[in-house]
């Protein structure tokens, strides 16, 4: 029952995690779902289950077609904490 920000960037080989703007870890490896072109993409499961959706509400999304610096990732969270009472 507590928003969260949560935020990821994928370089192409680097996924990073973020979390109400902290930087949380790195994991090298290929993203499937950033670099598909072909299907749908999907917030909060995954396709043709029902096992491992999200049991929350999802407030915002935003993609962008660069890749956000740590800076920019807390700018984003800071726009936003108060909205939503972080």
């Amino acid at each position: 029952n507590t928003w969260q920000h949560v935020a990821f960037t994928y370089d192409g080989v680097n996924i990073r995690g973020y979390s109400n703007g902290a930087f949380k870890g790195i994991s090298t490896g290929t993203s499937n779902g950033a670099t598909d072109t072909i299907a749908n993409m999907i917030v909060g499961g995954f396709p043709g289950t029902n096992n491992y959706n999200f049991e929350g509400k999802i407030a915002k999304v935003e993609i962008y077609n660069k890749i956000l610096s740590n800076n920019e990732i807390v700018t984003l969270f800071n726009k936003d904490r108060r909205k939503y009472g972080v």
